[in-house]
């Protein structure tokens, strides 16, 4: 890339672009001005007068107390985790990732869609950090259903204060949000009092329904890696933005499964041979508003898609002679599968990266016994990123996500045992929710590989 080029892509960078080379993230808003020197011409330096907070957060004194240590934690360097190149801020180096590891277009269609760097491999990289037993995991141990059984839980979360908020925004907000969890709570479940974002409930109809009959007659499949391609273009055709397959490792599947609106608990059986992990888009504008409104309706709108495309895909399935069931945030964990899927890697802030969207997505999956080819999992480097990124860590407001090094230790129930990884404090993150008054997506909107996706 010539100098006239590499210029004209620097005057390209976007405002958060340069917000991730100032201070950092502080419950939200964007700090500082130190570092646009480093990803600017002089010349275009001069015309930066002022850095733009992205949203204000007014968080009570009782959380800042509690992330006091957190915020003080920054970074030396960041190293590129796509060759040896160093770098002091975290938007010097996704300049340097933009201009110098970005494919071209030729180089995107040569590799099935996807960029260069991002390479198949025969496991996943999670398996690098299994370091004990990994035990199935009841459902009604994360963070959601906890609010229905857990006594400690749900005292910590009734306590916490609640930020005075305009009542008209609160308002239009809350309708923005109504208008995007549509589909999902009128259709996606006939459950007494469904309000969406849980996916199959147990006994129940809907578009999540798992008692659909299969049809009579088989479709006969001859070559699987075919029948793979072809759910593939279907999966997209209904609405999915992402997809890939891989066999159900049974350790993602529920042990149990929890119904939060009834209590209710039970074994679940789930004998499938492979999952169609599915991931959808959320809105690139809505979710860096988080933590405000908009975020929350980029967020419902992701659910109402999932409860169109998920259900889509098992009809044709099932109407094609084989079984199938619908999964939203329910019998199985979607990051693991997706994982396995080749969808992407497991992120610091505990949530699936894509190279696509980074962590701008909602996961929905496929369960079925149609005879498919599984894809391979993939890696492009996520693990060495996180090492030395933590921006998702700084914009948290109440530090629900780990700084340094990976740990075994849990912070609750809501974490697996058996793994060497960044333990995200879901309580915490989810308590915040009640003092915003509404859902929080600030670590997606402060991931790099939310801007830096190859179709972001």
């Amino acid at each position: 890339m010539s100098e006239e080029q590499k210029e004209e892509k620097f005057k390209k960078l976007t405002r958060r672009e340069l917000l991730a080379g100032t201070g950092g993230f502080v419950a939200g808003v964007a700090v500082g001005s130190g570092g646009i020197s480093l990803l600017l011409p002089p010349k275009e330096v001069e015309v930066i007068k002022e850095v733009e907070v992205i949203k204000e957060v007014e968080v009570p004194v009782e959380v800042i107390k509690e992330t006091e240590a957190v915020k003080e934690v920054e970074i030396s360097k960041s190293a590129c985790p796509y060759c040896d190149g160093t770098f002091s801020t975290l938007g010097a180096l996704r300049a340097h990732i933009d201009l110098e590891h970005q494919p071209t277009p030729t180089a995107i269609r040569e590799v099935e869609g996807r960029p260069t760097y991002v390479n198949k491999v025969d496991r996943p990289t999670y398996e690098d950090f299994v370091v004990g037993t990994i035990e199935q995991f009841d459902q009604k141990n994360e963070v959601f259903s906890r609010s229905v059984w857990d006594e400690e839980y749900i005292k910590r979360r009734a306590a916490a204060p609640v930020i005075e908020v305009d009542k008209l925004v609160m308002l239009e907000g809350n309708a923005l949000s109504a208008g995007a969890i549509y589909m999902d709570d009128k259709a996606g479940s006939d459950a007494p009092n469904y309000p969406g974002y849980q996916g199959h409930q147990m006994g129940y109809g809907g578009l999540y329904d798992w008692e659909e009959p299969v049809g009579e007659q088989k479709f006969p499949v001859s070559d699987p890696a075919e029948m793979s391609e072809r759910i593939k273009k279907v999966a997209k055709f209904y609405g999915a933005d992402l997809v890939g397959i891989c066999e159900l490792d049974q350790r993602w599947v529920y042990s149990k499964y929890f119904d939060s609106l009834s209590g209710a608990s039970g074994e679940l059986d789930i004998p499938y041979k492979y999952a169609i992990a599915i991931a959808v888009e959320m809105d690139r504008e809505g979710i860096e508003k988080s933590p405000g409104y908009e975020a929350s309706a980029a967020t419902a709108l992701g659910y109402s898609n999932m409860a169109e495309v998920a259900p889509s895909l098992a009809r044709y399935i099932r109407s094609m002679g084989y079984p199938a069931i619908p999964c939203g945030n329910d019998t199985a964990q979607s990051i693991p599968i997706a994982i396995d899927a080749g969808l992407g890697e497991l992120g610091r802030s505990g949530l699936l990266i894509t190279p696509e969207f980074g962590s701008r997505v909602r996961l929905c999956k496929v369960l079925t016994d149609l005879p498919l080819k599984p894809d391979k999992p993939i890696e492009f480097r996520v693990q060495r990123f996180c090492e030395s990124c933590v921006l998702c860590a700084k914009s948290c407001p109440v530090g629900a996500i780990k700084f340094g090094e990976r740990t075994t230790e849990t912070t609750s129930v809501s974490n697996r045992e058996g793994l060497l990884r960044w333990p995200v404090d879901v309580a915490k993150c989810y308590i915040f929710w009640k003092t915003n008054r509404t859902s929080c997506s600030n670590c997606i909107a402060a991931c790099p590989w939310s801007d830096m996706g190859i179709l972001g």
